[in-house]
């Protein structure tokens, strides 16, 4: 044991000193040393050979070395081999999680470049698919940076069904469908959060969500059984009733206060006599 442990140190000390007198040599030739530390170091496949069974010692090692690299803003060519970076970490230790993290993290919010983030939280999912937080992280950033809520609602679905996620994230996955115009499954996902919901706060919200929800999807259907009618008689309905006497529709909802909803025989539009909840 003691063995292994001065050979890893003998590795360790040998590559600082070629680090070392590469700088200095470059200097002394008044050359800039522009080119980043971590170009010398291999991939982590290579690196896992090098360091005698001390995997984790060494992902540990270079993720605090990588933490103290990307807090200097300064530094020139701070993104160029980021990706190498921490893939050369979590190659050492695939099931470190913070790596992941963040790796993402700082490809996202300050390389902006979502699409390596995305790639290192995949590989982490692959290599950890009981830890909801590598696809949850995803969700927000696919949401919140890139406004993309289809691959948000996808990645927000893969956390949901991991064990121990936060009930919160079916909150976020209500929302991201409401936001693409898929009000049917957005209701579907507030209608279980009322249900299973013990906090009063959470339970008033997600009923002013199912209530606009409700109206939303009513006005949509009526409209379309409206404007079918038009389009197979060539004139408008005289009334709602006539769409469920003529077989364009089932029967005639009522908004979640039991109302009617009023019809324009002249225009063919249909409205609501109850207020939103939610909107203004």
């Amino acid at each position: 044991m003691r063995a292994r442990s001065l050979i890893l140190l003998v590795l360790v000390l040998f590559f600082s000193l070629s680090l070392f007198f590469q700088i200095t040599l470059e200097r002394a030739r008044g050359e800039a040393f522009s080119r980043p530390p971590f170009l010398y170091l291999p991939s982590g496949k290579y690196l896992k050979a090098l360091v005698l069974g001390y995997e984790n010692i060494a992902a540990d090692i270079l993720y605090l070395w990588s933490i103290q690299r990307y807090s200097h803003y300064e530094k020139e060519h701070r993104f160029l081999y980021l990706e190498h970076v921490y893939n050369m970490i979590t190659d050492l230790d695939s099931h470190y999680i913070d790596p992941y993290l963040i790796g993402a993290l700082t490809m996202a919010r300050e390389g902006s470049d979502y699409e390596r983030a995305f790639k290192l939280l995949q590989k982490g999912m692959r290599n950890n698919p009981d830890e909801w937080i590598l696809p949850l992280d995803a969700g927000f950033y696919a949401l919140q940076d890139l406004r993309d809520y289809s691959k948000a609602i996808d990645y927000f679905m893969k956390a949901s069904e991991i064990e121990g996620c936060p009930p919160e994230v079916d909150r976020l996955i209500a929302g991201a469908f409401q936001r693409v115009g898929d009000k049917v499954s957005s209701l579907k996902f507030w209608l279980d959060i009322y249900n299973s919901a013990t906090d009063e706060w959470i339970k008033e919200m997600s009923y002013n969500h199912i209530y606009d929800l409700k109206i939303a999807i009513d006005l949509e259907m009526l409209q379309r059984a409206i404007d079918h009618y038009k389009e197979k008689k060539g004139r408008l309905p005289p009334s709602l009733f006539a769409l469920v006497r003529e077989g364009f529709l089932r029967e005639i909802p009522t908004d979640p206060d039991g109302r009617s909803y009023r019809y324009d025989r002249s225009s063919g539009v249909v409205s609501v006599a109850s207020e939103f909840k939610l909107r203004h």
